[in-house]
């Protein structure tokens, strides 16, 4: 009986299972690979995307007490004509009683 043709098929079985068990390893350490960066540039992305949102909601927060700021100076202003428009209804209404004319009752 002849072994070589025996040897060419244990050989190449041999060959056949080294190359299966090397792919495997190669793809398991590939996907290892593959996972740390796919995760790593997903954070990389994640933190980005929160980066613009927080500068989006700091712009949005700024204009806000802008906006705040300007309505409390216009508050300020109306309440200051309005006390100055309340010393000129007492002005009013004093001169009105010196001169004997009746004074009309306050609005409801």
């Amino acid at each position: 009986m002849d072994l070589a043709p025996w040897l060419t098929f244990v050989g190449a079985l041999t060959t056949a299972i080294i190359t299966v068990i090397g792919t495997i390893y190669v793809a398991r350490t590939r996907t290892r690979v593959d996972v740390g960066a796919s995760i790593t540039t997903g954070f990389r992305e994640l933190t980005d995307q929160l980066q613009e949102e927080r500068n989006q909601l700091s712009e949005i927060i700024r204009r806000q007490r802008e906006d705040l700021a300007e309505a409390e100076r216009a508050g300020a202003r109306q309440a200051a004509a309005l006390r100055k428009l309340r010393r000129h209804c007492a002005l009013l209404e004093d001169r009105l009683a010196k001169a004997g004319i009746a004074i009309p009752p306050p609005p409801n």
